[in-house]
């Protein structure tokens, strides 16, 4: 693959990690407080509440940690490419 695809691939791939992580910010904060967790009847009703959120999380940070590791894939490439290395 040319570089500049390599690089283009990687910022389209950057921010679609970048906004995934703004859109899962919510999900955090709109299931509120679980409340005391010496009461079990409250919190396994609070987690039956949450628990298509929580699902929903949970898939939004494997598609997430996906776009992380081809961002730094693809600047460790990009970076293998140059003219200049540092590491020589």
């Amino acid at each position: 693959m040319e570089n500049s695809k390599v690089i283009r691939w990687t910022g389209v791939i950057g921010l679609i990690g970048g906004i995934l992580l703004l859109l899962e910010i919510p999900l955090w904060i709109i299931p509120g407080d679980s409340g005391p967790l010496n009461d079990a009847i409250a919190l396994a009703d609070y987690l039956n509440r949450i628990r298509t959120i929580a699902f929903v999380r949970i898939v939004m940070d494997m598609f997430m940690y996906m776009c992380w590791m081809v961002l730094f894939i693809g600047c460790m490439s990009s970076n293998q490419s140059a003219p200049f290395n540092v590491l020589n």
